[in-house]
């Protein structure tokens, strides 16, 4: 098994689909050779910078437009747009893959399971392709003939895929795959009010483009005596040094700002609320973190469906504004019941998931 040389072809569209490619190659490599392949580079390596920057202007600036192209993709089986561009770089994609060699291909984004499809009717070879699902979706534009197995968030979209014909046999409920050290805490220590009040509330503010971090959410924060706000502002440096100097200025002892975290899964795991976006990988971290949440409505594509899934399986809250986040906390801090329901039911879906991926392939 050591020699069978795995290729996880993804693309540079979004977070998400970058995260369980290297969640499944860091699981994967004591038993096989694997390899990422951003699907950009493989095919058009000179456009790569500015086609990732026109899909980050689109999803920023033009939701509508992202939105038409996703429902499109979303209903419609076998949709012209993948077949489109699998005929532009159908040439070089077959050398390319003649080139590889891989034993098998795992696929974390909709087009590059497309592409393996199409390659694999044309050249008759048994290839074998997982594709990992990284959203809570059902959509057609994941779903490929040739396709051995499926890796999807939960049983809820296995039966979905299952009325749309797909085989149960080849379907494994694995979550959205997330690092090991999301995995590692096996309880939630839940604070009752009855306790000395002192909460941890973690805001992933590079997220929250619905529910910004300004003075108003600042004072109203300084306000809250017994609770401690940890705001994350990623790799977004202007945000960071914006907020930080509102917090200065303001002198508001309770919050700390911090950018870009290497070790998010032990930032998490201190955490008695986390105020998110609804990606895909998120969700599943924090579900494996069993920690309450806040997520932002954000009319999104396939955020949509990840929305759902959370009022669904009632394992978090939706606000759509500052001041409904700022209700949300300060409910969710101070009523047990529901952050425990939340807990128990965060619970339950990840006792459902395999979450041994080698386990899963086989």
């Amino acid at each position: 098994m050591k020699g069978s040389r795995v290729i996880i072809m993804t693309a540079s569209f979004g977070n998400g689909h970058q995260s369980v490619s290297h969640t499944l190659k860091h699981a994967l490599k004591d038993h096989y050779q694997v390899d990422i392949i951003d699907i950009l580079d493989l095919l058009m390596p000179p456009l790569k910078g500015p086609i990732v920057k026109g899909y980050s202007l689109l999803t920023k600036d033009f939701k509508g437009v992202y939105n038409w192209f996703y429902h499109y993709k979303k209903e419609a089986p076998n949709n012209h747009l993948d077949g489109m561009m699998y005929r532009l770089f159908r040439m070089k994609f077959r050398e390319k893959m003649r080139q590889l060699a891989p034993d098998f291909i795992i696929s974390t984004f909709p087009m590059t399971s497309a592409f393996v499809s199409q390659y694999k009717a044309e050249t008759h070879l048994e290839l074998p392709l997982i594709t990992v699902l990284t959203d809570v979706v059902d959509s057609w534009e994941w779903l490929h003939e040739g396709t051995n197995r499926y890796f999807v968030p939960t049983h809820q979209v296995k039966l979905k895929l299952v009325d749309k014909g797909v085989n149960p046999d080849i379907i494994r409920v694995t979550g959205v795959p997330v690092e090991a050290p999301f995995k590692a805490r096996t309880q939630y220590a839940m604070k009752a009010v009855d306790d000395v009040r002192s909460f941890e509330v973690l805001i992933m503010a590079s997220a929250l483009s619905c529910t910004p971090i300004d003075d108003v959410v600042l004072e109203a924060f300084s306000k809250m005596e017994d609770v401690k706000f940890t705001i994350v502002t990623g790799r977004d440096q202007h945000l960071y040094d914006c907020i930080q100097q509102q917090v200065e200025t303001k002198s508001v002892d309770n919050v700390c700002v911090l950018p870009y975290v290497n070790k998010m899964a032990n930032l998490m795991g201190k955490m008695d609320l986390i105020c998110t976006k609804p990606g895909g990988v998120t969700l599943f971290e924090v579900i494996h973190m069993n920690v309450p949440m806040l997520v932002q409505d954000t009319h999104f594509g396939q955020e949509e469906a990840n929305i759902h899934f959370v009022e669904e399986n009632r394992i978090g809250q939706i606000v759509r504004n500052s001041d409904e986040m700022l209700t949300g906390i300060s409910r969710l801090l101070y009523e047990d019941k529901q952050r425990s329901e939340m807990v128990q039911h965060m619970e339950l879906l990840v006792k459902d998931m395999e979450t041994d991926y080698v386990e899963a392939l086989q």
